[in-house]
């Protein structure tokens, strides 16, 4: 239950969306009842969830710093502030000299 209502008070709505747009964020989810459970797992032990709880989030910043992780409940200005602190997506170069979203 936590989940889809994070998604709907935090994460699917419209600010949030346009932040992520704005900054060209990917954004993935790993579903640990529908998806590679071993792999998630592994995961969320090295950015430090090592009880293995649910809901948790983790955002890598643009910038190659530190991975910002949060879980719980989470609030749309939670979401908002972390997503800038992060900062926008770094854009690549293509070989035609043209930017790329990563």
């Amino acid at each position: 239950m936590t989940c889809k209502t994070n998604e709907a008070v935090a994460l699917n709505i419209p600010e949030t969306k346009k932040l992520v747009e704005q900054n060209g964020v990917v954004t993935l989810r790993a579903d640990t009842k529908t998806g590679p459970t071993q792999e998630i797992h592994k995961l969320m032990i090295e950015l430090g969830n090592t009880g293995g709880g649910i809901p948790f989030y983790a955002i890598y910043p643009g910038d190659g710093g530190n991975v910002i992780t949060f879980d719980s409940f989470i609030t749309p200005t939670q979401v908002q502030d972390l997503l800038r602190k992060a900062g926008p997506s770094v854009t690549r170069m293509s070989t035609a000299g043209v930017p790329n979203r990563p």
